[in-house]
């Protein structure tokens, strides 16, 4: 891998929270080039485009409100 992949594999680690879409934007190449190169680091997505800290947060509103229902 070159220069340019290990930065946007840098950014995408430290951004869990943006879409491969959103990063796409911010380097002007495809969301299917950020894909291309998260998988190579080793880094993912959920399908989507969700990542793993959206879903945690969707995971946790939902145990909160079933907590505030059970009540």
């Amino acid at each position: 891998m070159n220069k340019a992949h290990q930065v946007i594999a840098n950014y995408v680690d430290s951004h869990p929270d943006q879409t491969f879409r959103e990063i796409a934007t911010v380097f002007k190449v495809s969301s299917t080039t950020i894909s291309k190169v998260a998988k190579a680091f080793g880094l993912s997505r959920f399908a989507g485009g969700l990542s793993v800290a959206k879903v945690l947060l969707f995971v946790e509103r939902a145990n909160l409100e079933s907590n505030t229902n059970a009540v």
